[in-house]
């Protein structure tokens, strides 16, 4: 049921779906196999989160994702955990889909304050660009961090007249809630994308802050400045099914103290930060494009 609701809404998020019949065809047939194969997992259960976000910018095509994290084996203080993703976003200006599929694994504090994790994932877009990555965390209600490596898999591979070659790199995400307002926080990003055929790595900071609108919208403004196109301004909605256990606006705009500790045992299954869309070096007649989209 969670895919078939996944499939829907990432080709609704398509604007190949709307605009091009043969198009429509091929993006149902990918993603319908792709349903199927992960269905045939069996790692999804009625306990499942699921996030769908659609973010916007000034540099930018609108982007969409739709994320499940499912718990795979549950103690009362540990969990393992899946965490599938499809992501439709824009590369040289062509839409294209991307899945995610991680493994994680959560340690739950005595006190159950805080967390600690480690993950691994699998990203393949459908060009066959490929990577993997590990992950690690630290988890709790007033802040929270974690850092990814990724790795390329694949080697070149040719697009129309483009040759593309997925980017190895890394990012280290910050996350801090801002004092006396418990539904809002603070994030910072850095990361970096290691060049092969450019002349210089890709490389930025992302800041953002992050509203919790209520128990089921939340709302990311923020900045990217790197060092391939200066700054990027963006916006993200993103909805989430359950309700997460987490302060929002309307339920109390200032809070008698700077930080509010809470039991985070019902975050276990928040989703993992990292970047979901593939990194890639695109070529064509000796010119080399270190950006994504």
């Amino acid at each position: 049921m969670f895919l078939r609701i996944i499939v829907i809404l990432i080709i609704i998020l398509s604007p190949a779906y709307a605009d091009d019949k043969s198009k429509r065809s091929i993006i149902n047939s990918i993603f319908e196999n792709i349903a199927n194969k992960l269905e045939n997992l069996s790692i999804f259960s009625d306990d499942s989160n699921i996030e769908a976000t659609i973010t916007g910018g000034e540099k930018m095509k609108p982007i969409g994702s739709i994320s499940v994290v499912s718990p795979l084996k549950q103690t009362e203080k540990t969990m393992i955990f899946n965490q599938t993703q499809i992501n439709n976003y824009f590369v040289r200006g062509d839409d294209r889909q991307a899945l995610n599929l991680g493994f994680g694994f959560r340690q739950l504090s005595n006190n159950n304050q805080y967390f600690l994790g480690i993950n691994s994932f699998y990203d393949i877009d459908i060009e066959s660009n490929n990577r993997a990555s590990i992950g690690v965390e630290y988890f709790s209600s007033p802040f929270s961090a974690n850092a990814n490596l990724y790795k390329k898999i694949s080697g070149a591979k040719t697009v129309g007249e483009f040759t593309e070659k997925a980017l190895s790199g890394y990012d280290l995400n910050l996350v801090g809630q801002v004092p006396y307002l418990p539904w809002a926080s603070i994030n910072y990003t850095k990361y970096q994308w290691d060049k092969i055929d450019a002349s210089k790595s890709s490389k930025g900071n992302i800041f953002s802050s992050t509203l919790n609108l209520s128990p089921t919208i939340s709302l990311e403004l923020g900045v990217d400045d790197n060092n391939i196109d200066n700054t990027n301004n963006f916006v993200t909605l993103m909805f989430s099914f359950p309700p997460k256990n987490q302060s929002i606006l309307k339920d109390n705009f200032f809070s008698e103290v700077a930080y509010e500790k809470s039991d985070v045992s019902k975050d276990m299954l928040i989703k993992v930060k990292r970047s979901n869309k593939i990194v890639l070096e695109s070529a064509a007649a000796g010119v080399v494009i270190s950006r994504l989209n």
